[in-house]
């Protein structure tokens, strides 16, 4: 008779929190509209890359250039 199998791994399943998204703060930047665009599609040049610039730049309908 040969030794009793290894006992089964014990497995540990934490607690799962499901997170809520968080508004960044406000951008300290005026937006200009995107109507004002010229042929090449430019309305600004300048400001931030902080999340609340970014976001309200997509929410006016202008969009960051593609590098």
């Amino acid at each position: 008779m040969g030794s009793p199998p290894p006992p089964a791994p014990t497995l540990c399943v934490a607690q799962a929190r499901i997170l809520q998204p968080v508004e960044p703060p406000f951008t300290r930047w005026q937006l200009p509209d995107p109507a004002t665009a010229d042929e090449h599609g430019l309305c600004g040049v300048g400001a931030d890359l902080e999340p609340g610039t970014l976001l309200a730049a997509y929410r006016s309908g202008s969009q960051t250039p593609s590098f």
